[in-house]
């Protein structure tokens, strides 16, 4: 729903307040002022006027002439006009009489003519035959009425009535009657303007000229069809009725009838028609909805805002249709028989089979209807029907005849007059009983719970008791019964006429000045109700425009034996601040769309701070926090008058969308962080500002791999929570498929493919989000715990964080999951919006064991382990398999901003793991094995900040990254150890001399030392040299341009592919990684070079010659202060054993190594050494 001049109707948060009525006025100039005397008086509250039993006595052949302008004579076109009958409302045949009743609801008229048109005259702007209705003869109460025997049904209608206009009459008291006009019936069932097809221009006419009806070649003049005679063109239904499909089991598609098909790629034979939607059900149907919402249907001009958009070539429409001209009529234009040249009948019947091949695919047809306001605007706009009949019945006005604009489209239809709620009520039955349709969703559904604005009759002047200048009211004879010959172009006595080209101008110039004393009032003068405050009240004393606890209208629709079992869905808020979302008065049949539903997923999706995944939680219960809590301190109507209406609904009552019509679509909402709304020449103010998107990292259309790698996983996150909450969900036309409108959130006036079903993109689309979306929606048909009626119990829900059973609802968590159960299985559920991958302890059902069905972070077709045409049953089970060994830690990777689905399933029905398959994808990029599982969520947070990147995301230790540090130390502390105990043991075997030992040692540790850093130094240094020459080459690789690029790229990707992955997902690691950074990611992968640990030459060479240093001193200390060469043999034996034994320990403890093992091998060559260099020693001092 949208208003002009940049204000949308877009409730987000939970507030809406209480605004004074005077707020709501719509801008209007000062009235036209005439110096008459108002007389009036109180009232009480008005009732219905009881009609006069019906007539069809033929008229007095002086009232009954026809006025005939032009056309066909009028002998030819019917019989002797009857007087008819004031019920039912609208045009009607009866097949007794054979003749045609006419009959419009007109409380203040002073004359109404009934006129008829050819289309061919219709077309030309004039009048064909015009009959003059007599107040005595064709008027019961406030309804007037004929009846034509004999009428050619192909005739068009409307009226012409005549009365005061406020603009110009002191005494009209909101009354705007424009006998220049011919307006529309209200009850119109097919409304022609000579123009057949959508955005064609009316004809090119003198508009304005006197005698030339119509506004403008945008704005032609308009006329309804007749009802056609039983047997003539008479629909066959064939049995067909109402499909009464369950609240909870309902999936809705919103779309547009000629957006769904106007695109070129449709194929349809009669594009942007209701016969385009039949012949594209099948996609409707394979998308797995029941129920499509179609926007608005009713007749309306999409002319109405054409116009230049500056810049371009392109014209602005009202393409959406929320500006209603007709609400009985179809849109004739989307009518492919109107096309073709059909009556209305036609454009009838073409609805009718329609909705009934809907039905036949066991589909609803939901209709979004537009009660809250009409076309006609505010006082600038068009007199089109509702104005000219009745302005102060059919709108909200103040007492200065101010329309009151709730809508934010310049008027308010006053929906809660009684006139009025019958009019919605007939409305309402007439699609149902005829049309078939199965519901309605009610656009600003709010104002149909305000208080009406009423006029109330005074004490009615006699007729013919007023003279003009008469100080006796009551003195004139009383008119006699018989009824002269009407001009129909004449005002009542005491109404002065001026001068004009057109009589029926001139009635509307009225400018007498009256003598106050003397003096006057027109016909039946009336006054308004109004409260001390100066407000328009209800009649009951109510100020105009307050929400009332329980709306009359409201009532009646829900109580109505035809409408209470149909789908009653408001949008709860309005465009002057109420939001009732949570509290509409529902009686306990309404649901609502929930603005909070979409707001809260958008916000946590994108991983906001903030109470989000506390409402996420609810939001995926049905949003009990809305429906049944009580209301927080914002919302000002739960508070207050909507207190009575918390509760007394089940999950059903929230209509869950992420998108709608107006707003972002789904995949602009993860592509633009601004709207981009210049397009429709509004520079770009117009549009919803607070739009919670997110880009991903590049606003609009991006090359990066990895944003759009990330907006599709976020495009999946959103769908799967639509479709797993409980509720109603609503999908927006387009995004199954990842429809984009460029960034513009308000394409209402855009005839253009921005608003057309993309069907070359929806094919193209077949294995991705689409096909994501249609298991999804298989995925909630399967399960019944997804559908419920009834709010979810503990019991029946448990919640979970990254260990099982310990949510965490703090205000910095992106993490959620829960388990819903069942006898037979049940689900797991996750969703990690965090930027960091985790690492999640499913919870031990004994005897089942978790089937992995959906991750959000796999590429299509893999996000959804369905068998299908795109996805085999073998691949599916080797994907499941590829998981096994992380089921048998119970637990399961995600990837950052993911969402995954598990399904219970018994244990023996796990698949086995093929051999070629050795691990999951993470594990095959990663190079991990198997681990243990972090217990505690708080403690695997912590560990993310001291972990290397490496490392993140992995439940275990890793020592591989330690190597290069880990190979100086054990080398140099090792052979210092060694080399220096072993030259200890040679030298003391051959001599007992203390100091000669000392000093070998000394001697054997500095030149050790340095030879160790000499030659660390070197060998390093050739590793860099050549890791550095493969690096320049795989640079040089990169700068020989796309082919070469490309080459380099499908290499990385058969990498991936050799270690298991399958080969469209080894495609997208491979350009995910190379994206950010392509050197970067060959020299991991390809050559097995980490850039940000390359080998240190000089580091190495310093931590061997410390290390050998270390390793060297443990002997040569212990030997160095005992004194007796037998004991100084035997320290350095036990300080070089103890030495040896720790160094192996501590570095099998440092790389993961056996420790004993390692310690055992150590120590083995460390004897060995000491033992051969001392039976050396030995022979040398054997020798001398």
């Amino acid at each position: 729903m949208i208003a002009m001049g940049g204000a949308m109707c877009h409730a987000l948060g939970t507030g809406g307040g209480r605004l004074s009525p005077l707020s709501a006025l719509a801008k209007r100039p000062a009235r036209l002022s005439v110096n008459v005397r108002r007389r009036s008086a109180p009232a009480p509250v008005a009732v219905a006027t009881p009609l006069a039993p019906a007539s069809l006595s033929p008229l007095p052949p002086s009232v009954t002439q026809p006025h005939a302008p032009s056309g066909q004579p009028a002998s030819q076109a019917y019989g002797e006009p009857l007087c008819g009958r004031p019920d039912p409302l609208g045009a009607t045949y009866d097949a007794q009489t054979r003749a045609t009743n006419f009959a419009v609801f007109a409380s203040n008229a002073w004359g109404v003519t009934l006129c008829l048109f050819t289309e061919a005259d219709l077309k030309a702007g004039r009048v064909t035959h015009e009959l003059q209705l007599s107040p005595a003869n064709n008027k019961t109460g406030e309804v007037w009425h004929v009846a034509l025997p004999r009428l050619d049904p192909s005739l068009l209608y409307g009226y012409r009535v005549f009365g005061a206009n406020e603009e110009v009459h002191e005494e009209s008291e909101g009354q705007r009657h424009d006998p220049a006009r011919v307006v529309l019936d209200p009850y119109a069932k097919v409304i022609l303007n000579g123009r057949r097809h959508f955005g064609e221009m009316g004809p090119d006419l003198p508009y304005g000229s006197p005698g030339v009806l119509g506004l403008a070649a945008t704005w032609p003049q308009a006329a309804a069809a007749l009802p056609q005679p039983p047997g003539s063109k008479e629909f066959n239904w064939e049995g067909d009725r109402p499909l009464g499909l369950p609240m909870e089991d309902l999936v809705i598609y919103e779309m547009h009838v000629r957006g769904f098909t106007a695109d070129s790629s449709s194929g349809v034979s009669a594009p942007g028609t209701y016969r385009g939607i039949i012949e594209r059900l099948d996609y409707i149907q394979s998308l797995g909805v029941n129920a499509i919402e179609l926007m608005p249907v009713h007749e309306f001009n999409e002319l109405e805002y054409y116009q230049i958009i500056p810049g371009t070539n392109g014209y602005r429409h009202n393409f959406w249709g929320y500006s209603t001209v007709g609400f009985f009529a179809p849109m004739a234009r989307y009518s492919a028989a109107a096309a073709q040249g059909g009556g209305g009948a036609d454009v009838i019947n073409e609805f009718k089979q329609m909705v009934k091949e809907c039905h036949r695919r066991g589909i609803e047809v939901i209709l979004d209807v537009v009660f809250n306001h009409t076309a006609e605007g505010n006082d600038q706009g068009p007199t089109l029907s509702f104005r000219g009949l009745d302005n102060r019945v059919y709108y909200m006005l103040a007492p200065g005849g101010q329309y009151y604009n709730y809508s934010g489209c310049g008027n308010t239809f006053n929906c809660n007059h009684p006139v009025a709620r019958q009019f919605i009520i007939d409305c309402l039955r007439y699609w149902v009983e005829e049309m078939h349709v199965d519901g309605f969703r009610f656009d600003l559904g709010s104002i149909l719970t305000r208080a009406p604005s009423m006029w109330h009759p005074c004490d009615p002047v006699p007729p013919g008791s007023v003279a003009s200048g008469s100080d006796d009211e009551g003195s004139a004879a009383a008119s006699s019964s018989a009824v002269a010959p009407l001009d129909p172009y004449a005002p009542p006595a005491g109404w002065a006429l001026a001068s004009s080209e057109s009589d029926a101008e001139g009635w509307l110039s009225a400018t007498s000045s009256v003598d106050e004393e003397g003096g006057y009032a027109a016909p039946k003068s009336r006054g308004a109700m109004v409260c001390e405050a100066g407000f328009m009240t209800d009649g009951a004393g109510v100020p105009t425009g307050t929400p009332l606890t329980d709306p009359p209208l409201i009532e009646m629709i829900t109580s109505d034996p035809v409408l209470r079992d149909t789908k009653l869905i408001a949008e709860a808020w309005d465009c002057d601040g109420l939001n009732q979302v949570g509290a509409f008065p529902h009686y306990s049949k309404w649901s609502e769309w929930n603005g909070h539903f979409r707001d809260t997923v958008r916000q946590f999706a994108k991983g906001t701070d903030g109470p989000w995944v506390g409402n996420f939680a609810s939001a995926l219960c049905g949003s009990p926090n809305i429906y049944i809590a009580e209301p927080g301190e914002q919302d000002w109507w739960g508070l207050n008058a909507g207190r009575k209406w918390k509760g007394g609904r089940g999950p059903t009552a929230s209509i869950n969308f992420v998108t709608a019509h107006d707003g972002f679509t789904l995949a602009d909402l993860v592509s633009y962080n601004e709207k981009k709304n210049q397009a429709n020449g509004e520079d770009n103010r117009d549009g919803e500002q607070h739009n919670l998107s997110w880009n991903c990292g590049a606003e609009g259309p991006s090359d990066s791999a990895a944003v759009n790698t990330l907006r599709q996983r976020q495009m999946r996150n959103m769908m799967a929570a639509l479709l797993l909450a409980h509720g109603v969900p609503m999908i927006n036309m387009g995004d199954e498929y990842g429809h984009s409108k460029g960034g513009n959130n308000n394409t209402y006036c855009h005839d253009s493919p921005l608003n057309y079903l993309d069907w070359q993109k929806a094919t193209a689309d077949d294995d991705g989000l689409l096909r994501f979306t249609r298991h999804m929606i298989g995925l909630r048909k399967n399960h019944k715990e997804l559908r419920r009626t009834a709010w979810i119990t503990d019991a029946e829900v448990q919640w979970h964080g990254v260990a099982p059973h310990k949510p965490d609802w703090t205000e910095e968590s992106r993490f959620i999951a829960y388990t819903l159960s069942k006898p037979e299985g049940g689900l797991y559920v996750a969703f990690n919006t965090s930027h960091l991958p985790l690492v999640v302890e499913l919870p031990n059902w004994p005897g089942r064991v978790w089937q992995l069905v959906v991750d959000t972070s796999k590429v299509a077709p893999y996000d959804v382990l369905v068998a299908d045409d795109r996805l085999p049953a073998e691949e599916v089970a080797a994907q499941r398999a590829a998981l096994e060994m992380w089921k048998l830690e119970h637990c399961i990777p995600m990837l950052p901003r993911s969402c995954i689905i598990m399904e219970s399933v018994p244990e023996g029905a796990k698949p086995t793991m093929p051999a070629h398959r050795k691990g999951s994808s993470l594990q095959l990029l990663s190079g991990g094995g198997g681990g243990g599982v972090q217990q505690q969520q708080q403690q695997q947070q912590r560990a993310w900040h001291h972990q290397s990147e490496e490392d993140r995301g992995h439940p275990h230790p890793h020592h591989s990254h330690r190597a290069p540090w880990l190979r100086a130390f054990v080398l140099g502390a090792n052979d210092g150890l060694v080399s220096t105990s072993a030259l200890l043991m040679g030298v003391g075997a051959a001599s007992n001399d203390h100091h000669t030992l000392v000093l070998s040692g000394v001697a054997g540790l500095v030149g050790g030392a340095l030879s160790m850093a000499v030659g660390e130094y070197i060998s390093v240094s050739s590793q860099r040299d050549a890791e550095a020459a493969d690096i320049e080459q795989e640079r040089l690789e990169q700068l020989k341009g796309p082919e070469a690029r490309e080459r380099e790229l499908q290499e990385l990707a058969r990498i991936y592919e050799e270690r298991g992955l399958p080969p469209p997902l080894a495609r997208e690691v491979a350009e995910v990684l190379t994206e950010k950074d392509v050197i970067r990611a060959h020299a991991r992968d390809e050559l097995g070079i980490d850039i940000d640990n390359l080998a240190r030459p000089l580091q190495a060479a310093v931590v061997s010659a410390i290390t050998f240093s270390v390793g060297a001193g443990i002997p040569l200390l212990g030997a160095a202060f005992v004194t007796d060469w037998q004991a100084r043999l035997a320290v350095v034996i036990a300080a070089t054993t103890v030495g040896l034994g720790g160094f192996g320990w501590l570095a099998a403890w440092l790389g993961g190594a056996h420790r004993l093992r390692a310690a055992s091998r150590v120590l083995l060559g460390g004897w060995m050494a000491m033992g051969l260099t001392y039976g050396i020693g030995s022979l040398f001092e054997a020798g001398a």
